[in-house]
């Protein structure tokens, strides 16, 4: 028996070994292929983690904290490399803060209860604040038993610091809009309303501000449905900006308002903000303005009309004045021109002897007689000159040479009176085209009346040219012209005395012919005069303008 039960121990091991070998024969291949399967997976997973910009966090909590796995993302995102995780198990304690860091634990002792994403701000290695957004799971045992997690976060830092401009713009046009004195209202673009309204509105337009959010513009605004419609649309489009229309309040009265518009985001939708003043009054003062200035206009017109009737009148009387003296200044040459002939005659002789009384009372006849003829000859002048039959001609000549020739014609007048003559004249020729006997009239003018008026000193003449124009100046060393007088030196029939009260020889017609004359010439004369004499300059073109022509020149 004891042998059977022997038997039957020794067959029973022997079966065993049989099964266990052909069993570990068929388990050892499968074993290997599911090896490589995980490591294929694992390979795969470690391919995506590492290429993947999210951060992936694997941390086992027993036996002792440790990190499983952190992907390389998270030196890009956080400045800490893997192995910065691997070497301090408790790196989290630095770079979450305490709320943080408690909701994470929170999460864990519950189990991880839900997957949704939460934010979670971390202290970046330089210091900066990285926003993530991070999704949470239990890694369990084959029990169940919640051994770890594992996270993926997702850097959401620009996403959170523009929510967060985004709420802070929007704070901050909110308190403007709601505290600001002038008055701003929101408008819906689609629906033509208004959204919102500040307290200056509620104020001007007399409506609550609850009464104002989702009333029609069309109510406020006086211009047709379709005029209202059109600004919207061409201020969402950015080519209306500014204009001006009439509003119409609670108690029914309108008003002229300048309305001010733009655009802003709020939320979702793209709001337009109408910043409106009330113009009514300036509007009245406008239309005031206008008033006044359409009379205004009406009686500069009547005056206008009057002064061109008197004008045409007084052109009439000069006309008339001026052939007046030009026919009596005809009538009084011949006879002038006889007595200072006849005086001449005598004075030499030619009709007799004359005693020494006879002598002195024809040479006062003949100086009465040349006085007498230089003035009806100026009047002559002027007499032409406006009526127009002055025209100047155009004839080339040499300035500087026509200057040097009348200098030399008063040089003797100069020596009698011991004055030095000084000249400051260019050696080249100085060529021009104009009317050489206007300019030697006034520049002949110029040098008698400078030779007159200084007593002592000298007389200088300047020219000076460039490619356009020439400057002749004729400069003297008397007593000048009086304070505030050099406007009326070219008035007609006005002299200054000499020296003391005495009245100067001449007709006081040389200088205002001299004036009419280099404005005929296209050009000016003028004074300068100081203590120490007067510089009188003439300014003409170095050619006349054809304008300027006398016809057939």
């Amino acid at each position: 028996l004891l042998g059977f039960d022997w038997f039957l121990e020794w067959a029973s091991t022997i079966s065993g070994l049989f099964i266990g070998a052909a069993a570990a024969s068929l388990l050892v291949p499968y074993y290997e292929r599911t090896r490589q399967r995980l490591a294929r997976g694992e390979e795969r997973f470690r391919l995506l983690a590492e290429a993947g910009s999210d951060v992936i966090l694997r941390r086992r909590m027993f036996p002792e904290p440790a990190w499983e796995y952190v992907s390389p993302a998270a030196e890009r995102v956080l400045g800490y490399a893997p192995q910065a995780f691997y070497d301090d198990p408790a790196i989290t304690d630095g770079v979450w803060d305490d709320g943080d860091r408690e909701a994470v634990r929170d999460l864990a002792a519950g189990g991880f209860p839900q997957h949704l994403p939460f934010p979670l701000r971390w202290k970046a290695q330089d210091g900066r604040a990285v926003w993530t957004e991070q999704t949470l799971s239990a890694i369990r045992d084959p029990d169940g038993g919640i051994w770890g997690w594992q996270a993926v976060a997702r850097d959401v830092t620009p996403r959170v610091k523009a929510e967060a401009a985004l709420r802070e713009s929007e704070a901050r046009y909110s308190s403007i809009f709601r505290d600001n004195s002038s008055v701003m209202i929101l408008l819906d673009p689609e629906t033509a309303t208004l959204v919102d309204a500040n307290a200056a509105a509620s104020e001007f337009y007399g409506w609550s501000r609850e009464e104002l959010h989702g009333k029609p513009l069309a109510e406020i605004n006086v211009d047709p449905a379709a005029a209202v419609e059109g600004r919207v649309v061409r201020i969402m489009d950015g080519g209306l900006r500014h204009f001006i229309t009439r509003h119409r309040l609670a108690d029914g009265t309108e008003r002229d308002v300048e309305v001010y518009t733009g655009k802003i985001p709020i939320g979702e939708r793209e709001l337009i903000t109408a910043i409106i003043h009330d113009i009514s009054e300036r509007t009245a003062a406008e239309h005031e303005v206008a008033r006044y200035r359409a009379r205004l206009e009406e009686l500069v017109d009547e005056r206008t009309r009057e002064l061109l009737e008197a004008n045409a009148a007084l052109a009439q009387a000069t006309r008339v004045k001026s052939e007046f003296l030009a026919g009596v200044s005809h009538e009084l040459r011949t006879p002038l021109n006889s007595i200072i002939g006849f005086s001449t005659v005598m004075l030499r002789g030619m009709a007799g002897e004359l005693n020494e009384e006879q002598h002195t009372q024809l040479e006062m006849v003949q100086r009465a007689g040349k006085h007498l003829l230089e003035l009806v000859n100026d009047l002559l002048d002027i007499s032409r000159i406006e009526m127009g039959a002055l025209r100047p001609g155009r004839t080339e000549f040499d300035a500087a040479a026509t200057v040097r020739k009348l200098i030399e014609s008063i040089r003797p007048l100069c020596e009698d009176k011991s004055l030095v003559l000084d000249t400051r004249l260019p050696d080249e020729p100085v060529v021009c085209r104009t009317d050489k006997r206007h300019v030697e009239q006034i520049l002949l003018n110029l040098l008698s009346n400078a030779v007159k008026f200084t007593q002592s000193g000298g007389v200088t003449v300047s020219l000076d040219a460039d490619p356009a124009s020439i400057a002749i100046a004729v400069s003297d060393t008397g007593p000048g012209l009086p304070p505030g007088q050099e406007r009326r030196v070219f008035d007609q029939f006005v002299q200054f005395p000499v020296t003391g009260d005495a009245k100067p020889d001449g007709t006081g017609l040389g200088l205002a012919i001299s004036a009419k004359l280099a404005t005929a010439l296209g050009g000016r004369l003028e004074v300068t005069t100081g203590d120490g004499g007067a510089t009188f300059t003439l300014n003409i073109p170095r050619e006349l303008p054809a304008d300027q022509i006398a016809s057939g020149s």
